[in-house]
């Protein structure tokens, strides 16, 4: 007997919501933005920088690279940066849509390179 896979509206709500907005994706905006005020409106190396917020080097590196951290993580660092969250997000959803569509126009997945020449782009007129 095969069981029938039945979803509620909530999870294809859900579902809808996750391919509009991928956490992954998003992750990924927001460690650019990070290391890219980082490295231009502050001389800290990575280490300086994570030693003046109060993490490891290897938690800011993972932050950078579109790792795990909590909220409060993201909420410490782009103040530190003299950056609101809310902004960053709002700079992460236009730099994960430039992607998006050209993901689509391709009908593939961008290389980590093709990443960061959308994201530059949108990064020089900020």
């Amino acid at each position: 007997m095969t069981a029938l896979a039945i979803s509620s509206p909530i999870e294809e709500m859900l579902d809808m919501a996750r391919k509009r907005n991928p956490a992954d994706l998003y992750k990924w905006a927001l460690g650019w933005l990070l290391r890219r005020w980082r490295t231009t409106q502050t001389d800290d190396s990575q280490e300086a920088f994570a030693s003046r917020i109060g993490m490891s080097q290897g938690g800011l590196s993972k932050a950078e690279k579109a790792g795990s951290p909590n909220l409060d993580l993201w909420c410490d660092v782009f103040e530190v940066l003299d950056k609101d969250l809310v902004v960053a997000l709002g700079l992460a959803r236009i730099i994960v849509r430039a992607i998006q569509d050209e993901e689509d126009a391709l009908g593939r997945e961008l290389s980590s390179d093709q990443r960061q020449s959308i994201a530059g782009q949108y990064f020089s007129n900020m």
